[in-house]
């Protein structure tokens, strides 16, 4: 929500005396490290920080006491497992469906081992595409967090929906890298 600084103070209940962030920009030369070490000297109840530090103890923050890491490598997990099953249902589908092509294949001399083959290259073939479909996806998240990240640098998107993006471009990069594994993992049987 984007609302006014006294806006903002009225709907917090925050004393127009309170600060509570301020951002500061230094002056070219300016030693970053020795100020923040002033202010947190000559300023005991301040903590002031450097943009990337904040960054990452945030992220460490909320990693730790929302469990977020914990349910980020389960849903890693569940993944390879449900990939796993994809994986075989797919080849066992597409080898249902053309069974009898199969049995032709066989009737006019055909190897088992060059049915086989035939079965796995079709199968890799159909998971390549699906790799190069979710490569396609993830550009175009990838574009959209990028153009999020602007406009919300700009001031002209909320915090949380540039979050969105960058949840929605690691969750199809995910899918691009669960597709890759399957693909590995079907060349390796």
């Amino acid at each position: 929500m984007y609302t006014s600084l006294e806006n903002a103070r009225i709907l917090g209940n925050a004393s127009p005396a309170k600060v509570s962030l301020i951002i500061a920009e230094l002056t070219p030369g300016a030693n970053k490290k020795q100020l923040i070490n002033d202010i947190n000297q000559l300023y005991p109840t301040l903590k002031a920080w450097d943009a990337k530090a904040i960054q990452q103890s945030t992220v460490k923050e909320i990693l730790i006491t929302s469990n977020m890491g914990m349910s980020f490598g389960t849903l890693v997990l569940f993944a390879m497992i449900s990939g796993f099953f994809i994986i075989g249902l797919t080849l066992y589908s597409s080898a249902l469906d053309r069974i009898k092509d199969y049995g032709t294949l066989k009737a006019i001399g055909a190897k088992k081992k060059y049915v086989n083959r035939l079965i796995v290259t079709q199968a890799s073939l159909a998971a390549q595409q699906k790799v190069d479909a979710l490569k396609r996806i993830a550009d175009l998240a990838q574009q959209n967090k990028t153009n999020q990240e602007f406009a919300f640098l700009a001031g002209r998107l909320l915090l949380s929906d540039y979050n969105q993006s960058v949840a929605d471009y690691h969750q199809a990069q995910q899918e691009v890298w669960q597709a890759e594994y399957d693909l590995i993992a079907l060349l390796m049987e």
